[in-house]
């Protein structure tokens, strides 16, 4: 889970999270593994994926040990444990603008990657605290109550040509006082301008 390998040995495709789950304290992911324990077994057997040269190479080289011990974050340390949620909810990946597969130098966090998902176009928003293009100008509160107003947001159905990867859904079941830590981080961040004139580009006008 944090090394990138199968348990029968096969490197992992690095789109299951494992260079960010790294970070993941060994009693954290103890607790995953003992909750992942509890669930009813399901026989399914998962065929090998067939990857072509040269990414088949760059899977293969991508796993890597973890060397030491990975200690608690304690929630007292309130910046500290905003940045661990924030590498481990893997903001940085959809939130920084990549080219050729690689994120953009400079802009971590502050959007522009284009995403082409099955029911259209997503352009990631800039989450650093630019106050003009980026959430410089959002309180704490605001930040709070736009991802807990999914608690009652169900499993509806997005509007037409405004759905997103973002998991609203589980953000939403997180405690104020986490999304709190994961805004005041945020805010901590190098401030990028960075205006995302569109969002959703599919969606109708």
């Amino acid at each position: 889970m944090r090394e990138g390998i199968a348990k029968n040995g096969r490197a992992l495709f690095p789109m299951m999270p494992y260079e960010a789950l790294r970070s993941l304290s060994d009693e954290d992911t103890k607790s995953v593994v003992v909750y992942l324990r509890s669930l009813p077994p399901i026989k399914n057997a998962i065929p090998d994926p067939v990857l072509d040269f040269p990414v088949s190479l760059f899977v293969r080289l991508s796993p890597k040990p973890v060397e030491r011990s990975v200690p608690d974050v304690k929630k007292e340390d309130h910046l500290a444990f905003g940045k661990y949620l924030v590498t481990l909810s893997g903001c940085i990946e959809c939130h920084t603008n990549q080219v050729k597969g690689q994120p953009v130098k400079g802009m971590e966090y502050a959007g522009g990657w284009l995403l082409k998902m099955p029911w259209g176009r997503i352009v990631t928003p800039n989450i650093t605290p630019d106050p003009e293009t980026g959430i410089g100008n959002m309180t704490r509160e605001a930040f709070i109550g736009r991802v807990k107003s999914f608690e009652t947001f169900g499993e509806q159905p997005a509007p037409k040509g405004r759905n997103t990867i973002m998991p609203w859904l589980e953000l939403a079941k997180m405690p104020e006082d986490e999304l709190g830590a994961i805004f005041d981080y945020l805010r901590t961040v190098p401030p990028v301008k960075n205006k995302i004139e569109n969002v959703f580009p599919d969606a109708p006008i």
